[in-house]
């Protein structure tokens, strides 16, 4: 038989009392909050200890990856608060080789790619199931080679 939600919440309670000024909390059931579990990258619940996740006022958001204990939620908040917790990102995987003159941008390096970066570019949002997309590709890759070339 597995605790309540009084069991649970106590021991929250505990971490949340030295992180009140940094931090609002909340807890609810899984069950009710399934979209939520998604939004973190949460398909399925691996346990029946609470999962922790924290959202930022910059919209960044952030999973406790150990599992629940009042050890492990104090430590990830002091790591999360210290900006030594690298953000949950929906991403596809970064390209091993991005060495080309037309670069791909996923949202693990969109901002290395696009936005901090000191030159001019061109973004096109890709679709690969898109007729267009696909058609439209060799024309960027031309203009990417024209204009890396001419660099």
């Amino acid at each position: 038989m597995f605790p309540g939600t009084n069991y649970w919440r106590n021991r929250i309670l505990k971490v949340a009392k030295g992180f009140a000024d940094k931090f609002t909390f909340a807890i609810s059931a899984k069950d009710d909050f399934q979209h939520e579990l998604n939004e973190f990258g949460f398909d399925y619940v691996p346990s029946d200890k609470p999962l922790v996740f924290v959202r930022a006022e910059d919209g960044k958001k952030y999973a406790m990856k150990d599992e629940f204990s009042v050890e492990n939620l104090e430590s990830f908040l002091t790591k999360v608060v210290a900006g030594e917790v690298d953000p949950y990102i929906k991403s596809e995987p970064v390209p091993e080789d991005n060495s080309g003159p037309v670069k791909v941008a996923v949202a693990k390096n969109f901002d290395e790619v696009v936005t901090n970066n000191e030159k001019d570019v061109l973004v096109e949002f890709y679709a690969p199931w898109c007729g267009h997309c696909k058609k439209l590709t060799p024309v960027y890759e031309e203009v990417g080679e024209k204009v890396s070339s001419s660099n």
